[in-house]
């Protein structure tokens, strides 16, 4: 029954947070933006922050006075102060989100949000003006929305409670299983064609490293081979970029407009291609790509 119930809120603030999140990006790009890890409306790590803030601020200290123990730390609880909660909530939501970040870029190699260009900010995975935010928004939520929740959940036939769980696990669920496949699909063709322009860009520093005979055997007229060949190389880069988007399905797609940043498995050395510049490479290719019902429309 407790974990069903926190799994309800779990959903229904996650559902919050990524209206939330979705309103913010479309408001600053000024075109619609579908943000989130997963397919579904909803973002968890909102989800998470404010399971946390229920239970710190509401369950624990009942379960303190239920028990007879820890008057001390229910006290502190209940009778915090407004400015109080803030610090408690921006902590918090700062350490969730840090956490995260660095977890998804441990896993993926990749950040779906970056704070680098904003001030005060950790490693670009948390900043001073986003974790104050959350820490008014941890007020809002202790002060005005977890009482509300606190008397209605009593309310609820525990048979509602238990139903709204399973039905929200199996969405979760198959949300989440449909997600992880299409985002390791994308992020294998991306190391795919990471590794052809490698191949290449390694014969080209092989060549250059057997000195300057072998240069001038292999490239003749030094200044207009290597035009051409820089011509040819950004024409063949952009014609690879097309055809790696135009091979991409809607999902892997959903996850190349999302990612902020992808750093690849590989690092970046000057006889192999960036992941970051071939990533930014194809986020820009898609951009030119009308995000409507039909995707393959380019814009004129």
């Amino acid at each position: 029954m407790i974990i069903s119930r926190y799994f309800n809120y779990f959903i229904v603030f996650s559902f919050i947070g990524w209206l939330y999140e979705c309103t913010y990006c479309t408001i600053n790009t000024k075109h619609w933006q579908n943000r989130g890890f997963l397919f579904g409306p909803i973002c968890p790590i909102y989800g998470t922050a404010v399971l946390c803030g229920i239970f710190l601020f509401g369950d624990l200290p009942q379960l303190l006075n239920m028990s007879g123990s820890g008057s001390g730390l229910m006290s502190f609880l209940t009778d915090l102060p407004w400015w109080g909660i803030f610090l408690v909530s921006m902590i918090l939501s700062a350490i969730i989100e840090y956490v995260t970040s660095f977890l998804l870029e441990k896993r993926f190699h990749a950040r779906w949000w970056d704070y680098s260009e904003m001030p005060l900010n950790i490693n670009g995975r948390i900043c001073l003006p986003a974790s104050l935010g959350f820490g008014a928004a941890g007020v809002v939520i202790v002060e005005w929305i977890l009482p509300i929740v606190m008397t209605e959940r009593s309310n609820v036939h525990p048979l509602v409670t238990e139903g709204l769980s399973l039905g929200f696990m199996l969405i979760f669920g198959m949300d989440m299983a449909m997600t992880l496949a299409s985002l390791s699909s994308m992020l294998d063709k991306l190391e795919s064609m990471q590794n052809e322009f490698d191949r290449r860009m390694e014969n080209g520093y092989q060549i250059a490293s057997e000195g300057p005979a072998a240069i001038a055997e292999a490239a003749g007229n030094a200044t207009q081979k290597a035009a051409e060949a820089a011509g040819a190389k950004a024409e063949k880069w952009r014609e690879r970029a097309g055809s790696f988007v135009e091979g991409l399905t809607d999902s892997e797609r959903y996850h190349v407009r999302n990612i902020r940043i992808y750093k690849g498995t590989k690092k970046a050395l000057p006889h192999k291609m960036d992941p970051a510049r071939l990533f930014s490479g194809v986020q820009e290719r898609l951009s030119r790509i009308k995000i409507k019902g039909d995707d393959s429309e380019e814009k004129r």
